[in-house]
C-alpha cells in the first residue's frame, strides 16, 4: 500500500490541519478542518509532481478560503 502524499495529492476533506498561514504582511499558525477543496493546477518540480488547491476551511466558527501557496503544513491528522 502506497503512503498518501499531501504534497502530490493535496489535503483530504475532513483532515484536521495545523499549518502556518502566510499573509502579505505577517504569518501566523492556525488549526483548521478542511471542508472543501478545488484543484487549481499541477506543477512539475525537482522533487516530483505537486498539486495546488484552494481549500475551504473551518476555524473558530468561521469558514474561509486559503490556497496551497499561502500555507506550510506543520501537522495533519487524517479522519480516515
Amino acid at each position: 500500500m502506497e503512503k498518501y502524499s499531501s504534497y502530490k495529492s493535496g489535503l483530504k476533506i475532513g483532515d484536521y490541519v495545523h499549518y502556518e498561514y502566510n499573509c502579505i504582511f505577517t504569518a501566523f499558525v492556525e488549526r483548521s478542518l478542511i471542508l472543501d477543496r478545488k484543484h487549481l493546477f499541477t506543477k512539475e518540480t525537482r522533487w516530483g509532481e505537486r498539486s495546488f488547491f484552494e481549500y475551504s476551511v473551518y476555524n473558530n466558527g468561521n469558514v474561509k478560503k486559503i490556497r496551497t501557496q499561502d500555507m506550510r503544513i506543520i501537522n495533519c491528522e487524517r479522519t480516515s
